[in-house]
């Protein structure tokens, strides 16, 4: 099964196409050790070349201070979708390609 690099090794797609992850490990970690296979629904069934990929969200917040006239923001974008999931550039809200 393909894995980027940020996809942890002991994560795999058994012979009843179910994801299978301990559910052991940090916290909040997983209630389930499967996903998928026997039973489950035609959505929920993994091929064994389905790729899985860790997504990531930031959340940050501003302080805004006394005195403050204006305030301009800036979103960041990764147009090139690399794994690091840094910036490439820095964008007004309406120049943003994808709020997704």
């Amino acid at each position: 099964m393909p894995q980027g690099p940020d996809v942890p090794s002991r994560i795999s797609i058994d012979s009843s196409r179910a994801i299978t992850h301990p559910t052991s490990g940090p916290k909040p970690g997983n209630k389930e050790a499967t996903w998928g296979g026997a039973g489950a629904p035609e959505s929920e069934l993994f091929d064994t070349d389905s790729e899985l990929i860790r997504y990531r969200t930031a959340l940050y917040y501003i302080a805004l201070a006394a005195g403050v006239a204006g305030l301009q923001i800036r979103y960041g974008e990764n147009a090139d979708a690399d794994s690091t999931g840094t910036p490439d550039s820095y964008v007004a809200a309406e120049d943003v390609a994808d709020w997704n």
